[in-house]
């Protein structure tokens, strides 16, 4: 039984694009070979460069037990996607809508369900938030528990928006969903083309090293926006675009797509999780042999101490 899930992060403080990710469409299809992993996430981080960001990481105590990068913009850092070791993983999209300046950061979602107690599951989390989601701006957010008996796919994702009167849903196994800035009914052109790319990455892949060089070559996947000059065509065409290239329309200020997140869950629950940037210190954009070289990589068991989790270093 397996995950798949791609994303893109946007940014929140204007209405014309959206913050956090933009392209997820993942599945959990019956009949993959033993070799590959049962579960497979990956995603896209669009973001303003100059954005103050730390790479994945484990967190400090007391929350040593999450891994996920942390956006420094605010006080209390949020995230747009983590993994614990106890087999939490969570991550969002945002809408594209002006935010009241009341509102709290939708980053704290994430946060909140990686940082809450055992007992809570997807749906209790999802449940609660529900009764206070006019806290927060336009979002959808996906919950998943790791550790559920892989046998017993009911209850381990599940997804929730506070736009459209869409209510907490339990997302069924094999079969192919997508979500993008909008509810998971009406997905963007990325993530309609996105869902056709998984499924043939699907069928042809029978090695864990040719899916993740496969799925980081998907989240590269771009065409040149037609009209740069255009903030209209932009903010259009990013709904096709599963890579964003740079741009500077947006407040003036350079926007890409900045990090790629590949996490693969093998059957034996053991969690590989790898991140490449698309630019460095000096939003410098890297080639392929640079964003390889510049790997973060992490591996560890679920259920096990934090401080038994290894720094991975792949053959480049």
């Amino acid at each position: 039984h397996v995950h798949r899930i791609l994303g893109t992060r946007s940014p929140s403080e204007i209405p014309i694009v959206s913050d956090r990710l933009s392209f997820l469409p993942f599945s959990l299809p019956f009949s993959l070979p033993f070799s590959l992993p049962s579960s497979i996430f990956a995603g896209n981080r669009d973001e303003y460069l100059h954005r103050p960001t730390s790479r994945a990481h484990f967190w400090p105590a007391p929350h040593e037990f999450i891994l996920a990068g942390t956006d420094l913009q605010y006080q209390k850092s949020g995230t747009w996607l983590g993994i614990t070791t106890s087999g939490k993983f969570s991550t969002l999209t945002n809408f594209r809508e002006q935010l009241a300046p009341d509102l709290e950061s939708r980053g704290y979602l994430v946060r909140d369900f990686l940082e809450s107690d055992a007992e809570v599951g997807p749906r209790e989390y999802l449940e609660g938030l529900e009764k206070r989601k006019d806290r927060f701006g336009g979002f959808s957010l996906l919950c998943v528990d790791l550790a559920r008996d892989h046998r017993n796919e009911e209850g381990r994702m599940w997804y929730y928006s506070n736009r459209q009167n869409t209510t907490v849903t339990s997302l069924n196994a094999g079969t192919v969903h997508g979500l993008s800035n909008s509810v998971l009914e009406a997905p963007w052109p990325k993530v309609q083309s996105g869902c056709e790319m998984m499924r043939s990455i699907i069928a042809e892949t029978s090695d864990e090293e040719q899916l993740i060089e496969k799925l980081f070559t998907m989240l590269g996947s771009y065409a040149p926006f037609t009209d740069t000059t255009s903030i209209q065509t932009v903010t259009k065409e990013i709904e096709s675009a599963i890579r964003v290239t740079c741009v500077g329309l947006i407040l003036n200020k350079p926007y890409a797509t900045r990090t790629s997140t590949v996490v693969l869950v093998d059957h034996e629950g053991t969690v590989t999780f790898l991140e490449r940037n698309w630019f460095d210190s000096t939003l410098k954009e890297l080639d392929e042999e640079e964003r390889r070289t510049g790997e973060v990589g992490w591996r560890f068991k679920i259920g096990e101490e934090p401080r038994s989790a290894e720094r991975i270093v792949r053959q480049k």
